[in-house]
């Protein structure tokens, strides 16, 4: 009987040319052929008959998927082999040919799933898997972080868990993970978001970390600055500077009025050891305590600085705490000659005098205001002439939310008019407030050509607004 229908399998594949369908995808339609569905067997025989029969029964083969072999099995060759040459396959060709598959699966109404031999999963995840990047719109699960924690050969994992937070406090499935000795143990690029420090700093305690690149963290949770310290002291003991180059600290949580506290220069200084850095940024904190001594000791520790962001996200923020001067930005650009980018609580209340004579080197550069706009005694021509001079080819981008209801007093509303000609003098370009996130995570794969990636343009939705009386952000990034 089976050699009956395996020949009756065979004629209907022959008459798959009536419909010039691909011969894997006639196969698969033949593949409903057996003795215990017989019913589809001669629905099968039937749709390979003529186009106009095709049609119909079809539509009704495709309601009830075996498995998702028959998607598998119907794809072209090579489609699932390394994924290094994958991206330089004929995807026009590949479109092509599942054209019919993508009408068809619309009328798919049931898939059963098969179990996958562990073997199997482990043939093709253990021992090959190079990179990951999940975007799960669930709370974290910790069997997720525990499986990928035992591969060997992972270097880049970027992992966002997108759940909603309603008290500050968000839940993990079940229990918090658990990393044992050895896990991730070829990682080089971390990025989290929605793991809290401390959870980060136990995936790093869990082995050696000397070739991390890329350290990343975005925590939902209500954290404190003891936490941060740890997670920061953690990074110093553990990685290694020759290779660190990108270092970004967020808080998802904004507006806790009952968790207000400031990033500190001893927050700071953990990371000024390492002397590759090319990114560094803490994002959505309530306040900065980084004298300008300070800030020039930073600089110095980072000559290859590509992008400096520290963006205070207070909704009482006020324009007098501690911001970074214009003279001090000057003596940063000087000492960071590779900065592209700068986004902080700026004070441009008193600009230095530029004797004459003396001139600054030609410096392509971007300038970004963050937090609320500080005072401006003097307008904005004059602050651009001497930004002119100082930096040249320097550009303003408004890192606020101008439609901001923050705007109450005059010194206020006259700061944000002159920041907002500024912009226009220098050719900036408006945007709502930005979210320190992990960007496009692309994978880094040259030490001396590292990519930053704590820029707003490389991922960041920065034309969406952001919705300041809620307690956190309406779209995670």
């Amino acid at each position: 009987m089976s050699e009956e229908l395996h020949k009756m399998s065979e004629s209907l594949s022959r008459k798959c040319h009536l419909l010039n369908l691909p011969v894997e995808l006639a196969d698969e339609i033949c593949h409903y052929v057996g003795g215990e569905d017989a019913s589809k067997k001669q629905m099968a025989d039937v749709a390979l008959t003529c186009g106009a029969l095709y049609a119909v029964a079809n539509r009704i083969l495709w309601e009830d998927l075996p498995g998702l072999e028959p998607l598998l099995e119907a794809m072209p060759a090579g489609t699932w082999e390394d994924s290094d040459t994958q991206e330089e396959s004929d995807l026009g060709s590949l479109t092509e040919f599942w054209q019919p598959i993508r009408h068809l699966v619309t009328h798919v109404k049931t898939i059963t799933i098969y179990p996958i031999p562990l073997a199997q999963q482990e043939k093709i995840m253990r021992c090959n898997l190079k990179r990951v990047d999940f975007d799960l719109p669930f709370s974290p699960h910790p069997e997720i972080l525990e499986n990928l924690a035992t591969m060997p050969t992972l270097s880049f994992v970027s992992i966002r868990f997108y759940a909603l937070l309603v008290s500050g406090k968000p839940k993990w499935i079940g229990r918090r993970p658990k990393f044992p000795q050895h896990s991730f143990p070829a990682l080089e690029h971390l990025y989290l978001e929605g793991v809290s420090f401390a959870d980060a700093k136990a995936l790093l305690e869990s082995d050696d970390r000397s070739m991390l690149r890329t350290i990343s963290v975005a925590s939902p949770e209500r954290e404190t600055s003891a936490t941060l310290a740890a997670l920061l002291k953690t990074i110093k003991c553990l990685c290694t500077p020759a290779y660190l180059r990108e270092a970004l600290f967020t808080r998802l949580l904004i507006y806790d009025a009952e968790n207000e506290w400031p990033v500190t220069f001893e927050h700071v200084e953990h990371l000024t050891s390492f002397s590759r850095l090319e990114s560094v940024g803490f994002g959505r904190f309530c306040g900065m305590e980084i004298t300008e001594e300070q800030w020039i000791y930073m600089a110095q520790s980072w000559p290859n600085l590509r992008t400096l962001e520290m963006l205070i996200h207070d909704k009482n923020y006020q324009p007098a705490e501690a911001l970074c001067s214009i003279a001090t930005i000057t003596t940063v650009v000087r000492l960071c000659p590779s900065l592209e980018r700068l986004k902080l609580p700026f004070d441009f209340s008193n600009m230095p005098v530029i004797p004459d004579g003396v001139e600054f080197p030609k410096h392509t550069f971007k300038l970004v205001l963050a937090g609320m706009p500080s005072h401006i005694k003097q307008t904005s021509e004059d602050v651009f002439d001497f930004l002119d001079r100082a930096l040249w080819g320097v550009m303003i981008d408004l890192a606020y939310d101008c439609d901001m209801d923050a705007f109450r007093n005059e010194d206020t509303r006259y700061a944000h008019k002159q920041w907002t000609s500024l912009k226009y003098l220098t050719d900036g370009t408006h945007r709502f407030f930005p979210v320190i996130a992990q960007g496009t995570r692309h994978e880094d794969t040259s030490e001396d050509e590292a990519e930053s990636e704590f820029d707003t343009e490389s991922g960041v939705d920065t034309e969406s607004e952001v919705d300041t009386e809620s307690e956190v952000d309406a779209e995670p990034l």
